[in-house]
């Protein structure tokens, strides 16, 4: 770790009934880089789920994230994610996640006032120990945050993704 001091985490959780909740929390020193300041973070999490039925599942996850210097001003950023994922039978899954970052401090991107929206539409092609993935995602940002082809600053981007998963 590049940071002297250490970091301590705790988590409480609860499921029943198809809800699984767990809400997390890990602080510590962020940084000693700066002398005679320590910077210190503290991040709080909870992620929940909920089986609406065998198809249907529905999840968020929510973070907030707080850096506390001694010396200065505290700065933070949030974020929160919607899923929905509908299984149309054992072989394919289609899933969807709406997720949303506030960012005015610039910690993320370095950019100030900043927010990010993102979008991404998932399947799931199950082939006997074998998941095929592909993944659509367009991420757009309030702030020209991302860097296109050309090299030129940007507010928004579209990634497609293909991931293959065996399981042993």
């Amino acid at each position: 770790d590049e940071v002297s001091g250490k970091h301590f985490g705790a988590q409480f959780s609860y499921e029943k009934d198809g809800l699984a909740a767990y809400l997390n929390y890990i602080g510590g020193k962020d940084d000693d880089s700066v002398a005679d300041n320590e910077v210190f973070g503290h991040q709080v999490d909870l992620t929940a789920t909920y089986a609406v039925s065998d198809a249907l599942g529905l999840g968020l996850n929510t973070t907030i994230k707080n850096i506390s210097p001694e010396q200065g001003d505290n700065t933070s950023w949030f974020g929160a994610a919607l899923y929905a994922n509908y299984a149309f039978d054992d072989l394919f899954t289609l899933g969807f996640r709406g997720e949303y970052i506030n960012d005015n401090d610039g910690l993320i991107l370095g950019l100030p006032d900043n927010s990010i929206t993102s979008i991404t539409l998932s399947g799931n092609f199950k082939i006997d120990n074998l998941t095929l993935i592909p993944e659509i995602r367009l991420d757009s940002s309030s702030e020209d945050g991302f860097v296109d082809e050309d090299g030129n600053a940007t507010g928004s981007t579209t990634s497609l993704i293909f991931a293959a998963v065996y399981a042993f």
